[in-house]
């Protein structure tokens, strides 16, 4: 989620970690909420927002880029009180970056760590896998090529 409304709700209803699609950029009420509630947190990158993210994803250095932001966040979730050990960390494959931007963040998730804080990279069923495998059809011919990238 983006908002700190929908993240108390589920915090609410049994929820543990909160995964931010803005990486704490979207509400500037999440931050609070996260520290208030000791709250886990998944930061992740999106380039623009989720109507603009696909219109011309342009990067100098991707891995730079990603990699300066997650540190960013990672200071400012500290300045809010979160705890170090209740982050992690999301390059957004598939969320404002091309083919070429996704393949080299998968290439380079070493450089992508911030603290040694875990990245979870999410790529079930995404467009990438169809360009990468030749099945672009249906999300439904994306589940082998899934299934062999995260085995």
């Amino acid at each position: 989620t983006s908002k700190a409304e929908v993240a108390a709700a589920a915090l609410d209803a049994g929820a543990k970690i909160v995964n931010d699609v803005t990486g704490g950029r979207g509400d500037d009420a999440m931050w609070p909420l996260l520290a208030e509630r000791a709250a886990g947190c998944i930061i992740m990158h999106m380039q623009g927002t989720p109507r603009t993210m696909q219109r011309a994803p342009s990067y100098h250095d991707v891995i730079i880029e990603v990699g300066d932001f997650f540190r960013q966040q990672f200071a400012r979730a500290l300045k809010f009180g979160l705890d170090p050990m209740t982050l992690a960390f999301d390059p957004g494959i598939g969320f404002g970056k091309t083919l070429e931007h996704n393949l080299s963040l998968l290439k380079h998730l070493p450089r992508l760590r911030v603290e040694d804080r875990p990245l979870v990279v999410g790529v079930s069923r995404k467009a990438f896998l169809g360009k990468i495998s030749g099945h672009n059809g249906s999300m439904h011919n994306r589940l082998l090529p899934t299934v062999a990238f995260t085995s």
